[in-house]
């Protein structure tokens, strides 16, 4: 198995070869600490699974994510996040990845969710399916149902974002947000924006992880 690991700290980078290494010997690992690394190391060879954790502020997880997809489509890559809110685990599959697990989940998680993604299979863990299984029980309203843009509008609202402010955040018109924040209240069958800030806190939408 040869595994890729994108991440900005050394000693995390070290820890998960460890974990791995010690339940999976002979495994092969390579490391890219910045994003030029890992985007010129993912198109150098076939790796077995990519886990991707960190790297520099600024860079959202979901968009690198599907860039290297599109360079490797074929590339099963494993999230690791900072949360566990059921919306960025949603996130995280709509944008390409095989698995989502957390940053404290336990080792032999980490090993399992390894395992099953460089079979081909998709890894959800306990938690996430607990939580996907009562989402689609309570009703439709889950954050899957929202547009990327649409997400990204009730995610800052949900921090706290005034719409002007959000406006140059995102580098759209207000007239355009105005829209979005139309479609996700119909989507969400809410009617203000209080309705919206609530969904977003209980939902964990406002920890979207970045990669910093």
């Amino acid at each position: 198995m040869e595994i890729l690991i994108i991440e900005a700290h050394q000693v995390v980078r070290k820890g998960l070869e460890y974990f791995i290494e010690y339940h999976v010997p002979g495994t092969v690992f390579a490391e890219a600490g910045t994003l030029d690394e890992a985007l010129r190391m993912v198109t150098q060879q076939d790796w077995t699974v990519a886990i991707l954790g960190s790297l520099s502020c600024g860079q959202d997880v979901f968009d690198v994510l599907k860039s290297m997809k599109r360079i490797q489509p074929r590339l099963p890559f494993l999230l690791l996040g900072a949360h566990s809110g059921l919306g960025l685990a949603i996130r995280a599959y709509q944008a390409g990845a095989a698995g989502y697990i957390t940053k404290d989940s336990p080792r032999e998680e980490l090993v399992k969710a390894v395992t099953y993604v460089s079979a081909g299979r998709a890894y959800v863990s306990p938690q996430i399916a607990e939580g996907l299984a009562a989402e689609l029980g309570r009703s439709d309203n889950s954050p899957q149902r929202l547009s990327r843009r649409e997400f990204e509008l009730v995610r800052l609202i949900g921090s706290g974002k005034t719409m002007a402010e959000i406006a140059g955040l995102l580098g759209l018109s207000n007239k355009t947000l105005q829209t979005y924040r139309a479609r996700a209240l119909e989507k969400l069958h809410m009617k203000n924006n209080t309705e919206l800030v609530r969904y977003a806190i209980r939902n964990r939408l406002t920890e979207l992880p970045q990669i910093c």
